[in-house]
């Protein structure tokens, strides 16, 4: 939020949970800059939602949807926009009901506590000093889209927020028991010798016969009906159909140009490649190291290794570590205080030394820089020219399907598309999943069609790749397919299933001979079932065993034990693990005196952030009972479209 670049962590935690495992949130989105919705619920007087009788606009939601895409760096695939859409406003839901419990307490933010706040952002006060009324507004335009006091709202909701989190967190504390048993988690290592069991691997010994086979096709039968599949035909109104169409005279370009000289106004830029070892979450000895790896790649590049090879190979920061290292252009105001004036000073071409910012140290490259300016008509032409061009279109393929659905519902699509001299696609029957020519798979396509009835039209739906008008011709109902015609997927599950408890088990019997008869008894067991057993080298908590996943999920219970003792059966990825503890590794003397604070220091604020969660979580779930929270749900979708059921 207003910490330019650093306060973003709370929206990006609630956007992370749905769409996480689809990008890889990188140091670019750093530089450059909530809960279940009631789907019966509609928000008055045309607002997106209304929390307590807050109202929550398009605009905000716009403004907050258009910074998430921006954290994304355009990494999300369209089919999540829906999603990303959803969990905005959840937070904005979230936020606000927050902000209103915080004010009927009798919270309040001072003008005096806002300009504080404002005065701890180096991009706003770089060496103590504001950049002024002008380059301020220019900032919170370019990173939020919003004016000044849109910004300083949303700012003082963040303070609310903090006060709140303050006085409902106030009592909490840290034992010293819970302190020495994060810091045995964070800091010690232990050495286990462990048998890993994969159920794929045991496919070969499941047996199969034709009854076994049908009882288990009538006992999950309801996996095996086929899907509801619709077949439909609908026309498209593709903008790139209309561009041959559409003049744009020298006279438009010009007034457009006049209209919008803004957008041809330039501040000074430089485009820069760079190089990341991130610092962040580490402890100091694991920050000496970071600063070391730093030195030697910073040595290689000055003794003539490739920088975009190098970038590649060593930095993390996944959104432009793919790209050679290259971040493009960036302005005053957009990046953080010290890579900002490395930016701007370091000659161009050269290499800079380390840049040390709160995320870690940076190796940077100057490629180009541009003084402010100012393009000329001449110079904006091709680019005015295309935007207009894009918007007419966009326009008249607009009015062409308009046209289409009013047609449509008298003489029908056929006749409309003949008519309008627009595409009809006709489709065979699809499913859900199915993808469809011109429109691929879309949820928004997909939910409209499947909610629409037989011989029934959809609404116009504007979609990525133009609009499109649907009529559904035909319903097939799921059914349940015979045996026969499904036998080889059965067996595939079958055996999947089969193979997965004959894992489990052989990892259970593994792991009572582990218990009574210790690491020989493991290995003669081990041995038997022609498994290895294989010796770890020191683990910590965020280590992997080798080819087979990450101890996380064990480890607090394998610093339980006493060397020689057994553990498991655990599921560590697609495995059965049984392991046995060989040797503990403390850590050196004085290293708990010295992290002390700060793992105390981190663990109260996971136990602020858990109750606070908690907090919001009861407060919503109460404010939803009490029919005060109310979303247009309609008219999220229309925003961003439909993501799923």
């Amino acid at each position: 939020m207003l910490r330019l670049f650093q306060a973003r962590d709370k929206l990006v935690k609630y956007l992370l949970g749905a769409i996480l495992v689809f990008v890889s949130v990188g140091m670019t989105m750093y530089l450059i800059p909530g809960f279940l919705a009631n789907p019966g619920g509609d928000a008055s007087g045309g607002n997106l939602a209304v929390v307590d009788g807050q109202p929550i606009t398009t605009l905000q939601f716009s403004q907050a949807f258009q910074q998430a895409q921006n954290q994304y760096q355009g990494q999300i695939p369209a089919a999540m926009m829906p999603y990303l859409g959803q969990q905005v406003l959840n937070n904005l839901v979230q936020t606000q009901a927050i902000v209103d419990e915080a004010k009927k307490l009798g919270l309040t933010v001072s003008n005096a506590e806002l300009n504080h706040f404002l005065q701890q952002n180096p991009n706003l006060f770089p060496n103590g000093q504001f950049i002024g009324d002008q380059q301020y507004q220019n900032l919170v335009a370019n990173a939020y889209n919003m004016t000044v006091p849109e910004f300083e709202e949303q700012e003082r909701q963040q303070i609310l927020e903090g006060k709140l989190l303050d006085l409902i967190t106030d009592g909490l504390r840290v034992s010293p028991g819970e302190v020495r048993r994060e810091f045995q988690l964070e800091y010690e290592k232990a050495q286990i010798a462990y048998v890993a069991l994969t159920a794929q691997a045991l496919q070969s010994q499941v047996q199969t016969t034709p009854a076994a086979l049908e009882t288990y096709f009538h006992a999950h039968a309801s996996k095996y009906l086929t899907p509801e599949r619709r077949s439909l035909e609908f026309i498209v109104a593709d903008p790139g159909q209309f561009a041959a169409r559409v003049h744009i005279s020298q006279a438009a370009i010009a007034r457009y140009y006049q209209q919008n000289i803004g957008e041809y106004s330039f501040p000074e830029r430089a485009k820069v490649e760079h190089i990341l070892i991130k610092t962040t979450g580490l402890n100091a000895a694991q920050r000496r190291q970071a600063k070391q790896k730093a030195l030697k790649i910073l040595a290689q590049l000055k003794k003539g290794a490739h920088f975009a090879q190098l970038a590649k190979q060593y930095s993390q920061d996944p959104g432009s570590a793919t790209q050679g290292g290259e971040l493009g252009w960036i302005t005053p105001g957009q990046t953080v205080a010290a890579f900002q004036k490395a930016a701007f000073s370091l000659p161009i071409g050269q290499l800079s030394g380390l840049v040390k910012t709160i995320y870690g140290y940076h190796i940077l490259k100057v490629e180009a820089r541009q003084p402010a300016h100012t393009e000329s008509l001449a110079e904006a032409t091709p680019e005015i020219q295309q935007k207009l061009q894009q918007q007419q279109s966009q326009m008249a393929a607009q009015n062409a399907i308009e046209q289409a659905d009013l047609l449509a519902s008298t003489v029908g699509l056929t006749a409309a598309a003949k008519k309008l001299q627009l595409p009809l696609i006709t489709t065979p029957p699809i499913s859900r999943t199915d993808p469809v020519e011109y429109v691929g798979i879309n949820p928004e396509f997909v939910n409209a069609v499947f909610q629409t009835p037989v011989n029934g039209l959809t609404p116009v739906l504007h979609l990525p790749s133009g609009f499109v008008l649907a009529k559904v011709k035909s319903i097939q109902s799921p059914a349940q397919p015979p045996f026969s015609q499904v036998e080889a997927q059965v067996k595939r599950d079958y055996v999947r299933d089969q193979s997965a408890q004959l894992a489990q088990t052989q990892a259970k019997l593994l792991a009572q001979t582990a218990g009574k008869q210790g690491l020989p008894g493991l290995k003669a067991a081990a041995a038997k079932l022609k498994l290895k057993l294989v010796t770890s080298g020191w683990l910590g908590r965020d280590d992997s065993l080798t080819g087979v996943g990450p101890v996380s999920t064990f480890f607090r219970s394998l610093l339980g034990l006493q060397p020689g003792q057994a553990g498991g059966p655990v599921q560590v990825g697609n495995d059965q693990v049984v392991y046995i503890l060989q040797q503990l590794q403390p850590p050196p003397p004085g290293t708990f005196a010295k992290n002390r604070t700060q793992i105390e220091s981190s663990l109260l604020e996971q136990k602020r952030q858990a109750v606070f969660t908690a907090y919001g979580d009861a407060l919503l779930a109460r404010m939803q009972k009490a029919g005060k929270v109310k979303i247009n749900q309609a008219t999220l979708n229309n925003l961003v479209g439909t993501g799923g059921e």
